[in-house]
């Protein structure tokens, strides 16, 4: 593996390990939270969206996740009101 490509897998461990206790907190989904590191312009954000939901699971039930009227605007995310 080239020392390039271990920075990059060990800085998105990083950023998901920050972020995971927001991302837990407003139960988002793995889209939403790619969402807003997109958003908020934070490189391989599907990568450190994967890190929180690969390993640790789903944060929400699969109801949940389908049901729209339960699950939590991104808009009220503080990830992307830190960006403003």
């Amino acid at each position: 593996m080239h020392l390039l490509e271990f920075r990059q897998i060990v800085r998105d461990a990083e950023v998901a390990n920050v972020i995971s206790p927001v991302v837990r907190g407003h139960r988002l989904t793995e889209e939403e939270t790619e969402e807003a590191l997109l958003e908020l312009r934070i490189p391989r954000a599907a990568n450190v969206a994967g890190i929180i939901f690969g390993q640790a699971g789903s944060f929400i039930s699969e109801e949940e996740r389908h049901n729209p009227t339960r699950s939590r605007r991104l808009a009220a995310s503080p990830l992307l009101s830190a960006a403003t």
